[in-house]
């Protein structure tokens, strides 16, 4: 998959963790707050309520975030509902129970 098309969150970085990180540390997400409240401000202002990242390791075995743009399909013509809150706690992908 070539990288054009991906979506980075400007200012808003995951590194995967140490070696020497005990097992139960998954990674480490890092702000820089100047250039992440611009971002986040300029996705609030072209109407978006939520920004899903998704966590990613690349071919060089580098961890990294990705915006993840996925709009369900309106079926008949009408919007989705959207509630407004996460669907939490199921992960739709693996059919596992998300444990936060």
């Amino acid at each position: 998959m070539s990288t054009e098309n991906n979506n980075f969150p400007s200012g808003i970085f995951f590194k995967l963790p140490q070696p020497s990180a005990p097992d139960f540390v998954k990674g480490k997400v890092s702000i820089k707050l100047a250039e992440a409240i611009a971002y986040l401000q300029a996705q609030a202002q072209s109407g978006e309520q939520w920004l899903n990242l998704n966590v990613k390791v690349s071919k060089a075995g580098k961890g990294y975030l990705e915006v993840d743009t996925w709009k369900p399909q309106s079926q008949g013509g009408q919007a989705p509902q959207q509630t407004g809150q996460p669907t939490g706690g199921f992960d739709m992908q693996t059919g596992e129970e998300v444990p936060f």
